[in-house]
């Protein structure tokens, strides 16, 4: 079965961003905008646990998403509410861990923003012994499927699965 997962981190314009701290966890609201629709996207950064969870709330034609990384077991989570799942995945290798981004958030003028999409096929339900508690809580008693990233030739449209 193959799934369009599509992370958005915007084609927007960066509004503001608001940084405050509660507890170990730095949490930030990034107003954005794109096509003309304002929205709120937050971040949390646990540099003690080496994660970071982007909530991406449903705007235009994008569902809200939530993205759960984990940069000591190397996985995203993906969770979409409204169809009642979450996909796990292995961290893309371009990540900036949360030290970086956290310092990179207190930077002086517009972030770079940039949407992106990926095709992922799913390979069958996670193994839930496997799993951090923080993730197992992330999902809560939503499905948990692995998936893996799939190349697409854009001339034809096939995929072969990648790693």
């Amino acid at each position: 079965m193959k799934i369009f997962a599509i992370a958005v981190l915007g084609l927007a314009s960066v509004l503001c961003l608001l940084p405050f701290t509660l507890g170990e966890i730095d949490r930030y609201k990034l107003t954005l905008e794109e096509k003309g629709t304002p929205f709120l996207e937050r971040i949390d950064v646990d540099e003690k646990q080496d994660v970071e969870v982007f909530r991406v709330p449903a705007h235009n034609d994008v569902e809200g998403v939530d993205f759960y990384h984990d940069f000591k077991m190397h996985v995203t989570v993906t969770r979409i509410v409204s169809r009642k799942v979450c996909f796990i995945s292995e961290l893309d290798s371009s990540m900036s861990s949360p030290g970086k981004l956290n310092r990179a958030a207190f930077r002086a003028g517009k972030l770079p923003v940039e949407t992106e999409s990926s095709l992922v096929m799913m390979t069958g339900p996670a193994n839930r012994l496997l799993l951090t508690k923080e993730i197992l809580d992330f999902c809560g008693a939503l499905p948990i499927y692995n998936t893996e990233h799939i190349k697409v030739d854009p001339s034809n449209g096939n995929g072969t699965a990648s790693k």
